[in-house]
């Protein structure tokens, strides 16, 4: 089974190439003095909870994807109404998808990954109403509206991760009534973590446990959030 039939994810933005054309008049010196003077903007303004040098921004509010930095990862989390459904969008009532970033990923797998409800920003939260109003990827996969929320955690006085879980369905009234308290480990179908180049380190497939792997810590297990490997899954 290929990774990406069990759902679908926006692609990737394209790579800003340089152009190669010739290069304008240098900048005389006052202006050259003029615009060393100036500061570029704040990018720990925006993520405070990751401190790095050399950053490449590429913004996506809603995927997380970017910007990714060094020692960045993201991790991903689907819960379905039909669990017996391998694809996370087609013939589902529901999918919730809990998307994170965090440059705390070491502690979380060695010392555990704890989200629930109070987890959730308070007041940070709002509904999609119209399908026009969804990605295209979210649209595209037959969803009509959902419902978004904020949510972060600390750790020591610094944010360790923070993300958005966003709840898809058919109608209002599921994302109206939809009980936070269902999002246990238990039920986790799809759960992904990719680094700051992209690349897969850890994998879960409920229906697929034959393909569950861990690049960083191989069958170690892991508490909280992670589905696997658990102590009692280790001979």
């Amino acid at each position: 089974m290929r990774i990406q039939e069990v759902f679908h994810e926006a692609p990737e933005d394209p790579v800003n190439k340089n152009s190669q054309g010739s290069r304008p008049n240098e900048p005389k010196d006052e202006e050259k003095k003029a615009s060393s003077t100036e500061k570029a903007p704040s990018y720990d303004s925006h993520r405070p909870y990751c401190q790095s040098d050399n950053i490449t921004q590429k913004s996506d509010s809603r995927d997380m994807d970017v910007p990714l930095i060094p020692k960045t990862h993201q991790i991903k989390v689907f819960t379905v109404s039909d669990r017996n459904i391998r694809n996370c969008y087609q013939a589902q009532k529901w999918t919730a998808c809990l998307t994170l970033e965090t440059c705390d990923l070491s502690h979380l797998m060695k010392e555990g990954f704890y989200w629930d409800k109070s987890s959730i920003e308070p007041e940070s939260g709002f509904f999609l109403l119209d399908q026009k109003d969804l990605p295209a990827d979210e649209s595209r996969g037959g969803w009509k509206c959902a419902r978004v929320y904020q949510c972060s955690k600390m750790r020591e006085g610094i944010i360790q991760w923070k993300g958005q879980l966003r709840i898809l369905a058919q109608e209002l009234k599921t994302l109206a009534e939809f009980n936070l308290d269902i999002l246990t480990v238990d039920a986790i179908h799809i759960m992904r973590v990719r680094d700051s180049e992209n690349r897969d380190v850890y994998w879960y497939c409920r229906l697929r446990p034959e393909q569950n792997c861990n690049a960083y810590y191989d069958h170690m297990p892991m508490e909280g959030y992670w589905p696997w490997p658990k102590k009692d899954e280790i001979l």
